[in-house]
C-alpha cells in the first residue's frame, strides 16, 4: 500500500493498493517525529466500510539510541470487524522490516495489494 498526503494537520490521506483506495481519512493531528493522529475508514470491502470513521494515533518515543512507537486504534465500536485492527502486527512487522533492511515483507498478507499500486503525491 502507498500512503500519500500532504502530511499536514487537516488534510486528507489516502493508502492505495491493487490500484485503488483501501483506506482513507484525514490527518487531525501532525507533529513530526513525535506524533501522528488520523481518522481511518477502511474502503477495502462492504463489510469494513459499513464500520465508519475510527482513529489511529502514532506516539514515537526516544529510548535511549533507538524508539518506541505505540500504535492505537481506538474509536471502534464494540464488537467492530476484527479486520480493522488484526492487520496491525503485520503492518508494525513490514515497517520493521522497511526500516531495518530497505526490503519489503513478502508474505501474502504482504503482498494482497501490492500489485498495481502507484504512487501519487508526498509519501511516507
Amino acid at each position: 500500500m502507498v500512503v500519500t498526503s500532504d502530511w499536514t494537520a487537516g488534510s486528507r490521506y489516502e493508502g492505495i493498493g491493487g490500484g485503488r483506495v483501501i483506506v482513507e481519512g484525514e490527518n487531525l493531528e501532525v507533529d513530526p517525529p513525535r506524533r501522528l493522529v488520523q481518522s481511518f475508514r477502511a474502503l477495502w470491502g462492504e463489510d469494513v466500510k459499513s464500520e465508519g470513521t475510527s482513529r489511529v494515533t502514532l506516539d514515537i518515543e526516544p529510548i535511549g539510541d533507538s524508539c518506541r512507537l505505540t500504535v492505537t486504534h481506538d474509536q471502534l465500536r464494540e464488537g467492530a470487524n476484527d479486520q480493522l485492527f488484526g492487520g496491525w502486527p503485520m503492518v508494525l512487522s513490514g515497517l520493521k522490516t522497511l526500516l531495518e533492511t530497505g526490503e519489503l515483507l513478502t508474505t501474502p498478507g504482504s503482498l494482497m495489494y501490492a500489485q498495481g499500486a502507484e504512487p501519487v503525491g508526498r509519501q511516507v
